[in-house]
């Protein structure tokens, strides 16, 4: 990833996060209300960012087709997010099938404004990115093991 997108995990202010909400945080210029209202129920697969955020990638993995009644206004408020937070990014589906529809989809959803684009996951641009990915993952799950098994310390009668 280091060499592809310039995000070197070792530097300060990367960060990443799975399956996790947005907060303030990360509003980055937006006013507070603003950013409660419109970002509130972001909650992408995956999100890199370096700089503090000023600099980002918002990962969501489909393994359906592209309904458009469910997953427009999702690509809408990814992409707005990043424009209204003043973000360098991207947004980024990976998709298992009907790569092309997707892409219409997010294109459509876009309008004309900010980077995205749709990838199976099959693809071949992806191979580079696995082990790394899969090591960011595992320090992730470590983590939150850690953390469980401190939790249930405290939990646990002394006795």
């Amino acid at each position: 990833m280091k060499e592809i997108c310039g995000f070197d995990r070792s530097a300060p202010g990367f960060g990443f996060a799975f399956e996790t909400g947005l907060s303030l945080e990360d509003r980055g210029f937006m006013p507070e209300e603003e950013f409660k209202k419109t970002c509130s129920t972001i909650r992408p697969d995956a999100r890199f960012w370096a700089e503090g955020g000023a600099r980002q990638i918002i990962i969501e993995c489909k393994g359906t087709g592209p309904n458009k009644r469910t997953y427009f206004a999702q690509a809408q408020r990814y992409l707005s997010y990043l424009q209204d937070r003043e973000a360098d990014g991207a947004v980024v589906y990976i998709v298992r099938f009907q790569r092309a529809e997707w892409q219409k989809l997010i294109e459509e959803a876009a309008e004309r404004k900010g980077r995205f684009g749709a990838i199976e996951w099959t693809d071949n641009f992806l191979r580079p990115f696995s082990p790394e990915l899969i090591e960011v993952i595992w320090e992730s799950i470590v983590a939150t093991s850690d953390l469980l098994k401190r939790a249930l310390k405290l939990r646990r009668p002394s006795g």
